[in-house]
């Protein structure tokens, strides 16, 4: 007998995803949080400016990544050139 374990790939998919939330969410929080505190204690030296638009710059492409894995893109597997040796 068989003693594998198969997923559905849609159960994989959104397993995936709840660990990309995740971890976005909890360490780009955190990365956001302590650079701010920087920020607030003049140790960024390009002005407030710069700052809110690094950052959402940043989370625009945390948001693109999500939406990426929303729809399947993360799922599409590009193969290798085949190499002449």
């Amino acid at each position: 007998m068989d003693q594998t374990l198969t997923f559905h790939p849609v159960a994989l998919q959104s397993q995936r995803l709840r660990r990309v939330l995740f971890a976005i969410l909890a360490g780009g929080s955190a990365h956001t949080l302590l650079c701010w505190i920087a920020l607030q204690l003049d140790f960024f030296r390009g002005g407030e400016a710069l700052f809110y638009s690094l950052f959402a710059a940043l989370w625009a492409g945390h948001i693109l990544f999500v939406l990426f894995m929303l729809v399947g893109l993360s799922l599409i597997h590009i193969s290798e050139p085949t190499r002449p040796y």
